[in-house]
């Protein structure tokens, strides 16, 4: 996985700003998740385990509410698609 350079202009984003904390910490997290695209797996129990590998007890419906968050349309950090029969997501 490539390494990620995250511009100081993100302290200033209004729409990561909308986030709860929760949700915030997870799209960093999700970040690492995603390919060279911004595109991930959005499978709710792939992603509970791969961005926070230590945390056995997140459940996957956690991880719906944040993505739910983050597809808001005043936040829009993230859409959802279907392709297949399996969900993926893009930032």
């Amino acid at each position: 996985m490539p390494n990620r350079i995250i511009s100081e202009a993100c302290r200033r984003s209004e729409s990561l700003d909308l986030l709860s904390d929760a949700a915030e910490r997870f799209f960093w997290r999700l970040v690492t998740v995603a390919d060279d695209h911004g595109l991930f797996d959005a499978d709710p129990r792939y992603l509970a385990s791969a961005t926070f590998q230590l945390r056995r007890r997140l459940k996957a419906e956690r991880v719906v509410a944040w993505l739910e968050e983050m597809r808001r349309p005043d936040v829009d950090c993230v859409a959802l698609y279907a392709c297949n029969g399996h969900t993926y997501g893009a930032f």
